[in-house]
């Protein structure tokens, strides 16, 4: 069905794999079409946006709901009840928390940003090396639509196996990356300046950046083979979300596993049902401040015992990142959130 791409984040003006998931062209018409946005810009009520079609709203950060949508694509469980809804009003930052459950008649579909950014640099670096083709958009459609080719997890675990230091040597890896543009996480911050007490924490991003003249720059994030051989130089990296909420981790940590390196976490409170906890340094989610301080100064010992004792430091590269059965059903899910979409791509008759 014909589709049109509004509110869609900056340097975009589309996402892609809902384009490649269409059955049809992408010729826009006012009366039938499908309306994928997401959630930033202004975005006033009377636009035809709310008028018009079938409403797809999607959102891999902490804007997990919309009150004018027909489907929800989120990071959230598409089953879960008990979470938070975010209401834009006009701009993102003066978005407003209410408490919600699932409304009836829309329907929630769960695809985390990492894991669309992963398909989509899958189909890219295929449409580079010319085994699919732009121009045929049916067969990228039936490309991503059968599961053995929608692997986001069991790709990451190849990347871990390629760059495991211990299986590498460690060579001369720096210490630890801090790669962040958004301020906002006072307890990164924190955490940042307290890591820089045991060694040299490159800032490679937009904030507190400290890179000399020696040191390379990062890659455009968008550049994904060469980004995760960046990251690859390093031992450790700090990957706090910018908030704590149920569910919610970005590319940060999945980034980090990919090019064996321990990464330093905190924000989803649930991330060690997914990965193995063994296998970095989790700093959990605490209501008390003084004893959330105290879990960051525990973590940084830890991150020290391991920068300073090789068999500690080759202890978390022992236990695979995700499980074999859990990274198989999330790659699972992944496909099949994908067939959701595709089936929402289509108008009725």
């Amino acid at each position: 069905m014909p589709l049109r791409f509004s509110y869609i984040w900056l340097g975009s003006d589309e996402i892609p794999i809902f384009k490649w998931l269409n059955s049809a062209d992408s010729a826009d018409t006012e009366n039938n079409l499908i309306h994928v946005y997401s959630m930033f810009g202004n975005r006033p009520a009377d636009t035809k946006i709310w008028q018009t079609g079938k409403r797809i709203f999607y959102s891999g950060e902490y804007i997990m709901d919309e009150e004018h949508a027909d489907v929800v694509v989120r990071f959230m469980p598409s089953e879960d009840n008990t979470s938070q809804r975010y209401v834009l009003d006009m701009q993102p930052q003066m978005s407003v928390q209410i408490s919600t459950t699932n409304r009836p008649g829309t329907r929630y579909i769960q695809l985390r940003l990492q894991e669309l950014d992963a398909i989509e640099y899958k189909v890219n670096r295929l449409l580079t090396e010319g085994v699919l083709a732009l121009e045929n958009l049916a067969d990228i459609r039936n490309y991503l639509l059968q599961p053995m080719n929608v692997t986001p997890y069991a790709d990451m675990m190849l990347s871990w196996e390629k760059n495991n230091p211990v299986g590498l040597g460690d060579g001369d890896r720096k210490f630890c990356l801090f790669m962040v543009s958004n301020p906002a996480c006072k307890l990164r911050n924190d955490t940042f300046m307290l890591l820089s007490r045991v060694g040299r924490v490159v800032s490679a991003g937009g904030f507190r950046n400290n890179l000399g003249v020696g040191d390379a720059r990062p890659p455009d994030r968008m550049n994904h083979t060469d980004h995760i051989k960046y990251l690859s130089q390093f031992r450790f990296m700090i990957t706090f979300e910018n908030q704590s909420l149920p569910h919610y981790h970005t590319e940060k940590i999945t980034n980090a596993f990919e090019a064996g390196v321990i990464p330093i976490y905190w924000g989803d409170p649930y991330i060690t049902d997914i990965f193995d906890a063994r296998s970095f340094i989790h700093i959990p989610t605490l209501d008390n401040p003084n004893h959330q301080w105290e879990a960051v100064k525990h973590a940084v010992e830890l991150v020290r015992e391991a920068n300073d004792n090789p068999v500690v430091y080759a202890s978390y590269f022992q236990h695979p990142p995700i499980p074999v059965d859990r990274q198989q059903k999330e790659d699972a899910r992944v496909a099949d959130s994908l067939m959701a979409i595709s089936e929402e791509l289509i108008l009725p008759a």
